[in-house]
C-alpha cells in the first residue's frame, strides 16, 4: 500500500479472498478488513477518493511513474517525498 509516493504498508502472503454477494463477505472502497476471514469492515475513509488503480505484478518504475502521473495530474506533486523520482517534473507517459 502506498500513500503520496511513500510506501505505507507491505501485505506478503496476503491470500484472502473477498466472496461478493453474500452477507458475510463484503468489499469496501475507503474502509480496511478485519482479521476475521475477510468478514467485517472496520475504519472508513474520511474524504474523498478521486481515482482508484488496481494494478498487480508492477515494477517499482511502473508504480513511481504512475504516482508522478497522479500526483501532477491532481496538483499534489508537493506531497511526494524528497528522493521520488517525479518529484520536480511529471513522468513521460505515453
Amino acid at each position: 500500500m502506498r500513500g503520496n509516493g511513500t510506501q505505507t504498508a507491505i501485505l506478503n502472503n496476503d491470500t484472502g479472498t473477498i466472496v461478493y454477494g453474500t452477507e458475510t463477505n463484503r468489499s469496501g472502497i475507503g474502509g480496511r478488513f478485519r482479521s476475521d476471514n475477510w468478514g467485517s469492515i472496520e475504519g472508513n475513509l474520511n474524504g474523498h477518493i478521486r481515482e482508484i488503480i488496481v494494478a498487480d505484478g508492477l515494477s517499482d518504475s511502473d508504480i513511481e511513474k504512475i504516482e508522478g502521473y497522479l500526483a501532477y495530474k491532481w496538483g499534489l506533486s508537493g506531497n511526494l517525498p524528497a528522493g521520488h523520482p517525479y518529484k520536480s517534473e511529471p513522468p513521460y507517459v505515453q
